[in-house]
């Protein structure tokens, strides 16, 4: 036994040695052969070696464990880590320090052993369909001349190409032109020439769009594409978003597409990459181990993508004498003749090759590094600006002169420059298949990236983190329409499924289909990357802001049709019974109660309240409608005829009361409660509201601050006594988790910033001068304290249910920067500072869809330490997380251990010179809700943290679908009109479900789609499968695995024609599936499912 024990022994020690002598080898070749730094090497592999990555496996519901592995299947480059490598060199110009960028000089273009390269160069013109103008005008003005001219100069130059991304363009077009033309598109598309790139209804934002709607507007682009162009888009291009999201690249993976270009990342992370030869690369989600989900990126070098900024670095003035669309002098364009053509070809193949050279990769293998296909560069060259190729004569002068110059270049052969026009497809087919034939030479593939490139930055101290909470109102109200939106979409399935079982008439189907299409339309055009950003020009955002808001009435109408169909099978009208119990009395109003009559029972048989559920989940919530009522007694009671216990609060003393009762509604649920008026009965039970007087304020100063205090059958949370704001929740769990906290409102004094911009002039300073008055209501369904100063209010809520509503605080701030003191140039922010030991590490979500590890770094700007969030903000330590979720995108940072801070309005009059020319003065009053959600830890785990990225808890899961998934609630003032039709309370429910999801499986979107001419054109389904985290408890509400996820239990009784996975979009199919096919995506992953109903 001891001499076996000394062999394997030695026989170990021999194979370490080994090991470490091949090691060593490796890393003297590295040395020898690859440009990248030790530094970036030792980075890049030991900080992964000792984080976790995700084994993706389908557990049906289980948590989704972190475990340490260091596999060569994932990423060689992480953004979390480049800016800690990022040297930040500058180059100072006549305006502004510019980033340097690694290039090299002229020289480069006759170097020895020069290899060969193929230039495209690739018309187009970027449209926003709102920014200056908006998208009626640019359409009219210049957008139609455009595409008209397009195909007519198109079929005159027969090798010239072109591409477009944006579909809401060319559906407002495709309705103007004449048939032939129509056909002559497809002809130029089935030819190669045009490429439509992109296909969806815009070029989203990447930073504060929710994956949802992106989805939505992606499946609107890529449907009407296939119905009228039979077009299936391959590339993606991103060229004007203000930075990435990680998020996006899968998005558009999953939709078919196989490449991506983009442009707008932090310069001098761009040089670090350029460093790294790593300009085109393959993106990877953070959780994937696996190829399926990565797409290939080209990244644009220099900082524009106008003709001009094709040249570079620092060489933009060459390239603009070559925009030839330009005529006028001041524009010092050189035209091409045959005395000069020598001379510009030069100057154009220099530049053409300095920039060629920062798309160089080194070979693995030094022996085949003179390979042709290791040497051999491609080059796609944009030819483009904002609206442009509107008159002919800009084709005929991009043609003519450019022709010139290619005969001249590729005639040079000692240049070994072959150019032409071409397209993105062509490029990414050319370099593909150079790469997969190099591979086998000299072992070299494109390097990986995981994570997202956020925030961004042009230039030396501008950082674009302004944008993530410019006008805030706007995006709140979008998110409402999103919410909105999504919710119809469901329940219009659902009346279109019920109407094919039943086989009864769905009368309203095409006018509810046209108002949902135009609504979805509508929040499409603003998820623009110049929409929801905030950064348009004021009429341009009045013009959004009227869109939304149309689209808001649009959908609650759709709504009622689509409730009455379900309800009582289209016998009465929505418009007529059903009101919507929040209304905005203008596009820049916030919503507000509606008061309504309760009826009397004798005189209109009561009111009825009806209750909706957009969750495929059980939810408990509470039910809030202000209603007035000239008898003395109201009575509540659900279907089942029991009498429902109810918190009244005056809102009017003696004239209109709040009504709030806990209500529990089936997943894709309506429910309905009866309100009855009498002379005689029970009374309303107004519960405890304090108001407090000066006098009395004064007398609470004095007071303990646990006298100040909320708690439910959850938690207890603790006040200020002088602000009025929660400083500490604990938990009532074994252990008693606790969080303290205070919390600030707080203002920056901007120094630059503007619309784009986040630029303040030194730390936050306090917003608050004077002292509130403190609002207090303790009750049986709900308490609250609301601290109310003169701009602005925070109120806290707790809710006494059972369910993860009554698990958090609700705080809900309302404040108008265009009242009170000067607030001009000023951004206000709600900072809580907690004793959360998180040491600068946190997490934000991206897009709704995942969550990525965020690093603040003390010794950058404050600006830089800024980053979107869309609806979550996670900060933990050992024992404890600290959720935030957010109901709107704001800007938010973590600038000291413990600290969650978010950017609320900002009100600033300067332009910062990033095109929009004016700043953003326009403030109205706002609100913005959010929930604290404290969890402790499970205390025996011991599972190894990834500071890159992380997973929600159950409950982070579940309560973020409480905030923005929102119960949706009518009210009926009059409920003869069903007892007129045989209706009781009994029969206006619907219950399709006879079980909830597991709580890890979201219904992304559940829509009727439609062809141009409104018929039904099957159904889609998109799943989302999320992942847990293994650190926390699970959730007792939640049923994770124990029911089938299939179409047989989402539609029962409905029998389907046919039914088939497809990609995300529904253009390409995978596998039929049928009735009882589980349909559960495997985890952190999409699917997608056209359905024939």
């Amino acid at each position: 036994m001891l001499c076996r024990r000394l062999f394997y022994r030695r026989k170990l020690i021999a194979r370490t040695l080994t090991c470490i002598f091949m090691y060593i080898v490796f890393r003297i070749c590295d040395n020898l052969f690859f440009t990248r730094s030790n530094l970036v090497n030792d980075l890049f592999v030991s900080e992964f070696d000792i984080g976790a990555n995700l084994q993706t496996i389908n557990n049906h519901g289980q948590c989704e464990a972190f475990k340490s592995v260091n596999e060569s299947s994932h990423s060689t480059f992480y953004t979390y880590d480049l800016p800690d490598i990022t040297k930040y060199e500058t180059v100072s110009k006549k305006h502004f320090v510019e980033y340097k960028i690694p290039a090299k000089d002229e020289s480069v273009a006759y170097e020895a052993n020069l290899g060969p390269v193929e230039v495209l160069l690739i018309p187009f013109s970027h449209v926003d369909p709102g920014y200056g103008q908006t998208m009626e005008s640019y359409y009219n003005r210049k957008t139609k001349r455009t595409l008209d001219n397009m195909v007519k100069k198109m079929e005159q130059y027969q090798d010239f190409t072109f591409q477009w991304a944006e579909t809401v363009f060319l559906e407002r077009w495709w309705r103007d032109i004449s048939k032939e033309t129509k056909q002559k598109v497809r002809a130029l598309i089935q030819d190669g020439r045009l490429e439509i790139l992109s296909g969806g209804w815009v070029m989203p934002d990447e930073a504060i769009t929710h994956y949802s709607p992106v989805i939505d507007q992606l499946i609107e682009g890529h449907q009407w594409l296939w119905e009228n162009l039979g077009v299936k888009p391959r590339n993606n291009w991103a060229n004007d978003p203000f930075g990435y999201s990680s998020t996006f690249p899968y998005l558009w993976k999953k939709s078919g597409m196989e490449n991506m270009v983009i442009l707008r990342i932090h310069q001098g992370i761009k040089s670090t990459l350029i460093e790294n030869q790593a300009l085109e690369f393959v993106w990877k989600p953070l959780w994937s181990t696996n190829t399926t989900n990565d797409i290939l990126c080209h990244m644009l070098p220099y900082r524009g993508y106008w003709i001009g900024d094709t040249c570079g670095p620092y060489n933009q003035h060459i390239c603009r004498q070559y925009a030839f669309m330009h005529t006028a002098s001041v524009d010092d364009v050189v035209f091409i003749n045959d005395k000069n053509v020598a001379e510009r070809a030069r100057i154009l193949y220099e530049q053409y090759r300095i920039t060629a050279d920062l798309f160089k990769r080194n070979a693995l293998n030094l022996y085949s590094s003179d390979s042709e296909y290791s040497k051999k560069l491609f080059l796609p060259m944009f030819l483009g600006e904002d609206f442009s190729f509107v008159y002919e004569r800009d084709y005929d002068l991009i043609y003519t002169n450019y022709k010139m110059l290619f005969k001249y270049i590729n005639a040079k052969t000692e240049w070994k420059m072959k150019i032409k026009f071409g397209t993105v497809n062509e490029y990414f087919t050319k370099i593909k298949s150079n790469q997969e034939k190099r591979s086998q030479v000299d072992g070299s593939n494109f390097p990986s990236i995981s994570g997202d490139f956020f925030p961004y930055s042009d230039i030396q101290d501008d950082y674009w983190t302004g944008y993530f909470s410019t006008r805030p109102f706007n995006k709140q109200m979008s998110r409402e329409l999103q919410n909105l939106m999504k919710m119809a979409d469901i329940f219009h399935t659902y009346a279109y499924a019920q109407s094919k079982a039943n086989i009864i008439p769905y009368e309203k189907f095409d006018m509810v289909t046209s108002l949902l299409r135009d609504s979805r339309r509508a929040l499409g055009m603003f998820l623009h990357h110049d929409g929801i950003t905030g950064t348009s020009v004021l009429p341009v955002i009045q013009d959004f802001q009227t869109k939304i808001a149309t689209a808001l009435v649009n959908t609650k109408n759709a709504m009622k049709h689509i409730t009455a169909q379900i309800l009582t099978r289209g016998r009465v009208n929505g418009l007529e019974v059903f009101s919507q119990t929040t209304v905005r009395k203008s596009a820049k109003s916030i919503p507000r109660d509606k008061t309504f009559e309760c009826a009397t029972l004798m005189m209109n048989a009561g009111s009825m309240l009806t209750v909706i559920n957009p969750t495929p989940r059980w939810r408990t919530d509470v039910a809030n409608v202000v209603v007035k009522t000239k008898d003395k007694y109201l009575f509540v009671s659900s279907s089942d005829d029991k009498n429902i216990t109810f918190q009244a609060e005056d809102v009017e003393k003696g004239v209109t009361q709040r009504i709030l009762f806990p209500v529990k509604i089936p997943p894709f649920g309506i429910t309905s409660y009866r309100f009855e008026s009498f002379q005689e009965g029970k009374p309303m039970k107004t519960f405890h509201e304090d108001s407090l007087s000066s006098v009395e304020k004064q007398m609470l100063e004095k007071l303990d601050n646990s006298d100040l205090r909320l708690k439910n059958g959850h938690l207890t949370v603790s006040f200020s006594e002088k602000t009025g704001f929660p400083n500490m929740i604990q938990l009532n769990d074994k252990i008693a988790t606790s969080v303290h906290f205070e919390t600030e409102i707080l203002a920056y004094r901007s120094k630059r910033s503007g619309a784009y911009i986040f630029s303040p002039d030194g730390d936050a300073v306090p917003y608050i001068q004077d002292k509130p008055d403190i609002k207090i209501i303790r009750g049986i369904v709900l308490s609250e304290i609301k601290a109310i100063y003169k701009e602005f209010s925070l109120s806290t809520k707790l809710y006494h249910v059972d369910g993860i509503k009554g698990a958090g605080i609700h705080i809900s701030v309302n404040f108008d920067m265009s009242i009170g003191r000067n607030t001009k140039d000023k951004e206000i922010i709600l900072r809580i500072k907690s004793d959360i030991e998180n040491a600068n590490k946190f997490f934000t979500d991206q897009n709704g869809f995942q969550m990525i590890g965020r690093k603040n770094r003390p010794d950058r700007a404050t600006e830089e330490n800024y980053y979107p969030i869309t609806t979550l903000m996670l900060l933990e330590d050992r024992s404890r997380r600290l959720a935030f979720h957010v109901a709107q995108p704001h800007g938010a940072a973590s600038l000291k251990p413990g600290w969650i801070e978010v950017m609320l309005d900002r009100r600033v009059s300067r332009d910062d010179n990033k095109g929009l020319g004016q700043g953003v003065m326009d403030n109205v009053l706002s609100v913005a809700d959010f929930v604290l959600q404290l969890e402790g830890k499970i205390p025996e785990n011991d599972e190894t943290e990834e500071i890159r990225y992380t997973y929600p808890t159950e409950s982070n899961n579940i309560m973020n679908e409480m905030l923005n998934e929102p119960t949706f609630m009518l009210f009926s003032e009059k409920f003869s009109p069903f007892r007129e039709i045989g209706y009781n309370l009994e029969f206006l429910e619907f219950k399709p479900l006879k079980h909830s999801m597991p709580c890890d499986v979201s219904v992304v979107g559940l829509r009727t789609l439609s062809k141009t001419n409104l018929k039904y054109n099957g159904t889609s389904l998109v799943l989302h499968r999320k992942s847990r985290h293994c650190s926390f408890d699970v959730n007792p509400e939640c049923s994770n695995g124990g029911h089938d996820v299939n179409l047989k239990s989402l539609f029962p009784g409905v029998s389907m024609k046919h039914a088939e996975e497809t990609s995300l979009t529904h253009l390409h199919n995978i596998s039929e599936i049928s009735d009882v096919h589980d349909l559960r995506p495997i985890s952190n992953e999409l699917r997608s499912f056209l359905i024939n109903i």
